[in-house]
């Protein structure tokens, strides 16, 4: 199962969509989300019980709730899971949690996102989930090397810069992701054709799979083999 969390106030739907793309052909896969301009992305939609939408991009379910927050609170996105499907007789191998609201402690791995504006300390004051991030990723840090690492529940984070493209010759630190406006227009596309073709950015491919492809269990290039092989649903 792969379990990845992406958190903050930037557009990070060109990493989500690519992530979500490699894990639906990986397996039955979920995007969770408090975000409403994920309905877009919806080729149908419902309401259900007048709390939450569900719908589909491709063969990916997509859960809309508004209420995430108080929902998840206390609790963890495999238990909100269980309670929101309970009786529609779904089991997900593959979940994408994306909000900048709810930081899921039990999630494995998570991925903390500032736009172009911000530092981190500008987006940590903006945003109290990335806050609450940034100090679990520092007790990670602090507690990796011992021996019962393993058992202190100290989670993965990692820290990503999402900017516009430049023709820029300086060079960026590894954790910095550029995006094109060819890549910008995928994401349109995707939202107007309901299609999740791939993008055709394999450069970007290759850096969300250095950033997180071993964090969320796809290590060694799966990721990005996924996110980038033809398709076709069953």
């Amino acid at each position: 199962m792969a379990k990845i969390s992406i958190l903050g106030l930037a557009d990070t739907r060109a990493m989500v969509l690519c992530i979500a793309r490699g894990f639906m052909i990986d397996g039955k896969t979920a995007i969770v989300t408090d975000d409403t301009s994920y309905k877009r992305l919806m080729a149908r939609d419902y309401d259900y019980a007048g709390k939450e939408v569900f719908g589909r991009l491709e063969d990916i379910d997509i859960i809309v709730d508004v209420n995430l927050k108080d929902k998840v609170n206390g609790t963890s996105i495999d238990q909100y899971l269980n309670t929101t499907l309970s009786g529609m007789g779904e089991t997900y191998k593959n979940i994408v949690f994306v909000s900048d609201e709810v930081f899921d402690r039990t999630n494995g791995f998570t991925v903390i996102c500032k736009g172009n504006e911000d530092n981190f300390d500008a987006a940590i004051k903006k945003c109290k989930v990335v806050a609450d991030a940034v100090k679990e990723e520092k007790e990670y840090q602090a507690n990796k090397d011992k021996p019962d690492a393993l058992k202190s529940n100290a989670i993965q984070v990692i820290e990503v810069e999402i900017k516009q493209a430049t023709k820029s010759k300086e060079a960026d630190n590894n954790n910095v992701i550029r995006l094109s406006g060819t890549d910008l227009q995928w994401i349109l596309g995707v939202e107007e054709t309901k299609k999740l073709d791939v993008i055709s950015n394999q450069q970007l491919i290759n850096k969300i799979d250095d950033l997180v492809g071993e964090g969320c269990g796809m290590g060694n290039g799966k990721l990005a083999q996924l996110i980038a092989r033809s398709y076709i649903a069953d």
